[in-house]
């Protein structure tokens, strides 16, 4: 195991920028750990202060804190690469946070719900500790950008310089953001029937200034976490509260919760892997070794989110475990999304990137309706006619993904009863959710 380097006692967090941070995980990724060591250094200090405000209590903050942090080390290779590091500690640390508190009321056999006895929060009941709770919570309803924003600026200190540099916007922009950032955070808590005004609302979010942390707790930190990364930690309390967590967090690892990847939600997914055998010899469209990984990739995308759609399509917005779990879900889903486009407009090529696309949305169909061959030809040259219509191909798919009805019954009158089915339950009746890459792909 790598032993960590000197720690320094610093009182103000480095310069540096989110791109920084995406830097050194994919260091880590790569096999550098002092890339990651240095991720600890870094940030090591803000998940402790979250996880002090919610457990009050060191030691288990202690455990919580390192505990996020295995799991950023497990997780590394899936998160994607616009990610928001700020705003994922602070999720990650709030969710591994409630995990916990949950264990301990179960095994204490009780339940102590957070209640609120205010109406207003003033100077003098700013510093509350049910006042924060409910600061933070409203924090976690803004977007991750937002959430970056008031963390870089509140949590550690940033100038409005900084922040701009952190979010690639100028000095303006910045002080700009984080003033909207506070008027919906004002706006969270009006709507749950609590006034507050700018000034105490800025004074209680400028309360949880993270402090610095002794070098000596650093260092034992990265031991435990490197250690537990490299699987040498044995069964440490933080390495089991991160292997419950992970377990949470991968039972619910294709969900989707936020507005852009919502529509993924009505999509399901079924077999059919042999199936693109008979579709190679049958000599429909290109023969794409990647268009044909691509369309596998994005059918699974397709199955794990519709499985689970059913499952927590009744879970509102809201401080919960499950909640917060969804969140995570949305992010890992948007990443292979957008690792999958990428990898799509990398591989198309001008001269036959509409039969190339005609080859990967059938794909996509096969594997979610069982296709038989004649099935797939038909399939095939209907895309393919579809995806003429167009000077460029990215005009092409977004009159493709304007699907209607029409286009719904034409697709269905190649399939059995069945099928027919299964396209209900996957796209709607009505086939609003028919092509669905086309509008993520030609967005």
């Amino acid at each position: 195991m790598t032993t960590p380097s000197g720690v320094e006692n610093e009182t103000k967090f480095s310069e540096t920028s989110e791109r920084d941070d995406i830097d050194l995980l994919n260091a880590y990724v790569r096999g550098d750990e002092q890339a990651f060591e240095s991720l600890v250094k870094r940030y090591l200090r803000l998940a402790h202060s979250v996880a002090l405000r919610r457990l009050k209590d060191s030691s288990l903050a202690e455990e919580a804190a390192q505990s996020v942090f295995i799991i950023l080390a497990r997780k590394a290779r899936s998160l994607s690469s616009g990610v928001l590091l700020r705003a994922w500690l602070l999720k990650t640390t709030r969710f591994v946070c409630n995990d916990l508190l949950k264990t301990l009321r179960r095994r204490n056999d009780r339940e102590e719900p957070l209640e609120f006895h205010f109406t207003e929060l003033t100077e003098s009941n700013a510093d509350d500790g049910q006042a924060r709770e409910l600061v933070e919570q409203a924090l976690l309803s803004l977007p991750a950008v937002e959430q970056e924003c008031v963390v870089a600026r509140f949590y550690e200190g940033r100038s409005f310089k900084e922040l701009g540099k952190i979010l690639g916007i100028s000095e303006d922009g910045a002080q700009k953001k984080v003033s909207r950032s506070l008027e919906k955070l004002r706006l969270f808590l009006s709507r749950r029937g609590i006034k507050v005004s700018d000034a105490v609302l800025s004074g209680c979010v400028w309360s949880f200034r993270v402090p610095p942390l002794p070098p000596e707790f650093v260092h034992s930190s990265l031991r435990v976490i490197l250690g537990a990364a490299q699987g040498t930690a044995g069964s440490g309390a933080a390495v089991v509260l991160a292997g419950r967590c992970l377990s949470l967090l991968g039972r619910r690892e294709w969900m989707l919760i936020v507005a852009r990847v919502v529509p993924l939600l009505f999509l399901v997914g079924g077999g059919g892997w042999l199936a693109w055998f008979r579709f190679l010899s049958s000599g429909i469209g290109p023969n794409d070794p990647q268009m044909e990984r691509l369309g596998k990739a994005w059918s699974v995308v397709v199955m794990r989110v519709a499985a689970d759609k059913q499952t927590y399509q009744g879970i509102r917005a809201g401080n919960t475990p499950q909640f917060q779990a969804l969140l995570e879900e949305a992010q890992l889903v948007d990443g292979e999304t957008a690792r999958i486009q990428k990898q799509v407009d990398a591989a198309l090529k001008p001269a036959m990137d509409r039969e190339q696309m005609a080859q990967f949305l059938t794909v996509e169909m096969r594997e979610t309706l069982k296709l038989d061959r004649a099935q797939q030809r038909k399939i095939f040259n209907y895309v393919r006619a579809k995806l003429s219509n167009g000077a460029t191909l990215k005009q092409a798919m977004k009159t493709v993904g304007q699907t209607t009805s029409t286009e719904a019954g034409e697709v269905k009158a190649f399939l059995s009863g069945k099928q027919r089915q299964v396209f209900d339950r996957v796209y709607g009746a009505d086939g609003m959710c028919l092509f669905q890459y086309c509008k993520v792909g030609a967005g």
